[in-house]
């Protein structure tokens, strides 16, 4: 599908002269004509989106996406997904990136399990969103994972820091 806009190093007829990096590769399809090879920018699949670093964002690590949601329900009380991720996000600074793809399945899996129930309402918005709230199981879940992601914690502080006695 033809763009709106040429490239740079592009006529409007969609044929380009190929960029040439400094490590002598020729293609039209780096992303801000940076060689991958040099640069943090990974190459564009031909009718795709290219790939960029979000800044100093970074995706949720595996595991903790439960716990976080657990303790933002427990925080907020009933909120719906997108309060959900938009908490998150902002507790953290704004240093992590939430996919909704990511989201929404392990709001699913905590409601399968008991941890979360759900419930429609309207947002402030006045549109209509499902609204999450905690459970007498998913309490005792997030107690549990409270726990064990700070033994985890504790364990990897000791690496991080080791003193005279553990070496």
């Amino acid at each position: 599908m033809p763009r709106a806009t040429p490239r740079k190093n592009e006529t409007t007829s969609g044929h380009a002269s190929l960029p040439t990096c400094e490590h002598g590769d020729k293609s039209s399809w780096f992303t801000n004509d940076v060689c991958p090879k040099s640069a943090r920018w990974k190459r564009c699949v031909p009718g795709r989106f290219p790939r960029r670093p979000v800044g100093d964002k970074t995706d949720v690590w595996q595991g903790t996406l439960a716990l976080m949601v657990l303790k933002t329900i427990e925080t907020m009380g009933p909120i719906h997904g997108y309060g959900i991720a938009r908490r998150i996000e902002q507790t953290s600074g704004n240093r992590l990136s939430l996919n909704y793809g990511t989201l929404y399945p392990a709001l699913l899996k905590l409601e399968q399990e008991g941890a979360i129930a759900s419930e429609w309402g309207v947002s402030e918005n006045n549109r209509r969103a499902k609204f999450y709230k905690l459970t007498r199981a998913g309490r005792k879940l997030l107690a549990k994972e409270t726990r064990e992601w700070e033994r985890t914690t504790a364990i990897l502080a000791r690496f991080l820091a080791p003193t005279e006695d553990s070496v």
